[in-house]
């Protein structure tokens, strides 16, 4: 369903100690929330985006990311929406980074946007989601996201049911303002990363220095929009190439015998101040997954689990 009319903001406290507070604008005819006028149409069918995840970049610019309606996207890539994404491209979403500059004359921030990285709904049902960057030593920006193959009739799904699930990767050579199509990220070997549309994440090891990734890699006859989400993996990637080491994927967990819809991605990362080992944190949604989808009170049964990685 249509009901969740997402819109942006960006507040600014400035030097002086004057605040300002901007709705992100994409698109002409557009107005601000007005709690007088909430169901201004003006404000609810223009300028949908979510937006957040702010990073400092070495130059003292910042970054965050900008998720606007495929319909907004599309105008900004100068596609034709109605051939591109003619599905549900006002539920669904693209991708921008925005860099975030101080300009001491005005003493406000200037905002500019890369090239929107968007999916057709031939290619992902439901857009590009949850994207996780890092930044390789040659100084290339790596970006990897997901999509989903999932079928549904209220969004007019024109996605096969057979389309293959993929974890989608971008590269910027020049900070961030320029992105490469979407393609499927792959291994050195040149097989694909086949994956859910699932969470994931980069991390890089403080004990060696080398960065990971973590997320669902699954037989792709099994993928099925979110799943499976099993088995949890970490890989080593290939900084040279910006891809997977094939021969490091190794398994943190998978299912036990008799279970089929556990769900082992959806952790918290962080490294440990005194040892540097990754500490995992995760819940096992859907443990007891032998009454999934019978209403019984086990169906969304979870145990917190805890795993703790050492790297040589």
């Amino acid at each position: 369903e249509d009901n969740v009319r997402v819109h942006a903001y960006f507040h600014v406290t400035r030097p002086d100690g004057t605040e300002a507070t901007r709705m992100l604008e994409f698109e002409e005819g557009g107005a601000d929330y007005d709690p007088k006028k909430y169901r201004d149409p003006a404000f609810l069918d223009k300028n949908r985006c979510s937006a957040g995840e702010l990073e400092l970049l070495s130059d003292g610019d910042f970054l965050f990311k900008v998720c606007p309606t495929m319909t907004i996207a599309c105008k900004l890539a100068g596609v034709d929406v109605n051939t591109y994404f003619p599905s549900c491209p006002n539920l669904q979403s693209a991708l921008l980074i925005a860099r975030v500059h101080w300009n001491e004359e005005k003493e406000d921030y200037d905002i500019t946007y890369s090239n929107p990285l968007m999916l057709s709904d031939l290619q992902s049902s439901r857009g590009v989601m949850e994207q996780h960057m890092t930044v390789l030593p040659d100084g290339r920006w790596l970006i990897v996201l997901r999509g989903s193959n999932y079928v549904h009739e209220g969004w007019n799904t024109r996605i096969s049911t057979a389309a293959p699930g993929f974890k989608w990767y971008a590269v910027s050579y020049d900070e961030g303002r320029t992105f490469s199509p979407l393609m499927p990220w792959h291994f050195d070997t040149r097989e694909v990363v086949y994956s859910s549309a699932s969470a994931h994440w980069f991390y890089r090891s403080q004990q060696n220095g080398r960065l990971y990734w973590i997320g669902n890699v699954v037989d792709p006859s099994m993928i099925h929009a979110n799943d499976p989400r099993f088995p949890l993996h970490i890989c080593e990637v290939d900084e040279n190439l910006g891809c997977l080491k094939k021969d490091t994927l190794t398994i943190i967990d998978t299912v036990r015998e008799g279970q089929y819809k556990v769900e082992l991605s959806n952790c918290n990362i962080v490294t440990n101040p005194e040892t540097k080992d990754l500490e995992i944190r995760l819940s096992k949604i859907n443990i007891n997954d032998a009454d999934q989808g019978s209403g019984k009170p086990g169906d969304w049964y979870s145990e917190a689990w805890e795993y703790i990685i050492s790297f040589e």
